[in-house]
Order: structure tokens, then C-alpha cells, then sequence
């Protein structure tokens, strides 16, 4: 309990703004403690990947046409953990449309699961690869802030893979992620169907926190 008048007639103003602001917490800076939290389900089978209706994020402008990848080309994104509530997990698609995904923490299934996308989607996802420029990329891509996830991106569609980092996701200040890489990155969940796997969902039918 701070008593504002005597710190008023004590201390000077900065002294006060300062304890003030120490006294603020958001709610990325300590975990809930609520119990009731759902828990990831211990078998993966019943939960169907939502690849089936997700959107590929095309960036704007895009006139590109690639050829096919080659059979064992691969396109992989980690997301890694943040100071708060951010999932970690990584998802792997393949031109045939398999998906390999591994849940680590935060994510309603944790370990690994191989399921299959359609063939369609995953071609307009290679495609899209394809015609981001990737060869311009940088191997990182950041901004100096704390307590964010990493992205990390591997491109494996030509002789060469490409692998960049981007800290923090998607950012637009300091050194900012080139837009055909955000867009490469939403696009991979989105054609994955990760939030299928990802999100975990409350009693009350509404997004919430998953467990560590």
C-alpha cells in the first residue's frame, strides 16, 4: 500500500512515477495460476487439421509463376517460446501436402503428428515460396526488444535451402521482415492448419491459454 501524499511531501516527482511504474505488471510478465485451464488431450487422433478451409496469404503484387518443387523439397517453420504464453512448435509441409508437426510447449498437442493436407494447397504454398525472393533474404531479420518468439524458416526448394531467422515475428521497426517472408510465415500455418493443434479452446468456447 503506498501512501501518495506522504511520498508526495518526501520525495521529488520522478521518484514518484518511478515506484508507480514499478508497481505495474501486465499479464505476459508471471503465469496464471487458474487450475482450470484445459490441458493438451493426450492423443491427437480426434483433432482433424483445418487445412481443409485455411487461406493462403498471396503477397500483394505477386506476378511470379515457378515450376513444380522436386518430390523432396520441404518447407519447415519453428516458433519457439516468449517470455508469457507463446507456443512453441514446428510444422514441416512437403509437396505432396504431408505434414510433419512436433508440439514442444503451449500448444494444445504436444510431440509429433503426420497428417496430410490437400495436394492443391500445399502446391499454392510451394509457389508462393517460390516467388518470395528468397535468395535476397538475410539470415536474420531483427529488432531489439526481449521477451518475443523467434521464427525461424527454412526454404528447402532449390539446390541451396534457405534459413532465416526473424525476431520478433512479422516486425516493422529496426531491421524489418521483408513482407514476402511475413507472408510466408502466416501462410505455413495457415495452409498446415496448425490452429487445429495449436489453440487451445475454454469451457467457455473462447481462445485461451494452453498449458506449459
Amino acid at each position: 500500500i503506498v501512501d501518495f501524499d506522504l511520498m508526495h511531501s518526501l520525495a521529488p516527482p520522478a521518484l514518484v512515477v518511478l515506484v508507480l511504474a514499478s508497481s505495474c505488471r501486465t499479464e505476459r510478465d508471471s503465469p496464471p495460476t487458474d487450475p482450470s485451464r484445459p490441458h493438451p488431450p493426450s492423443s491427437p487422433v480426434t483433432i482433424a487439421p483445418a487445412a481443409t478451409s485455411a487461406r493462403i496469404a498471396t503477397p500483394a503484387g505477386t506476378t511470379c509463376s515457378a515450376a513444380a518443387p522436386p518430390p523432396s523439397s520441404r518447407l519447415v517453420m519453428e516458433r519457439t517460446e516468449c517470455y508469457g504464453f507463446c507456443p512453441a512448435y514446428t510444422v514441416e509441409v512437403h509437396p505432396d501436402g504431408t505434414v510433419l508437426y512436433e508440439g514442444r510447449n503451449y500448444v494444445r498437442v504436444r510431440g509429433p503428428v503426420r497428417y496430410a493436407i490437400p495436394a492443391a494447397k500445399a502446391a499454392a504454398l510451394f509457389q508462393q515460396a517460390a516467388c518470395a525472393g528468397t535468395t535476397t533474404w538475410k539470415k536474420r531479420y531483427d529488432w531489439p526488444v526481449t521477451d518475443n518468439p523467434t521464427v525461424t524458416v527454412t526454404v528447402n526448394i532449390g539446390p541451396t535451402p534457405v534459413v532465416v531467422e526473424d525476431y520478433p515475428p512479422c516486425h516493422t521497426e529496426g531491421d524489418p521482415t521483408p513482407e514476402p517472408l511475413c507472408a510466408l510465415e502466416h501462410a505455413i500455418d495457415d495452409a498446415a492448419g496448425t490452429s487445429a493443434y495449436v489453440e487451445c479452446v475454454g469451457a467457455d468456447g473462447g481462445l485461451t491459454y494452453c498449458s506449459r
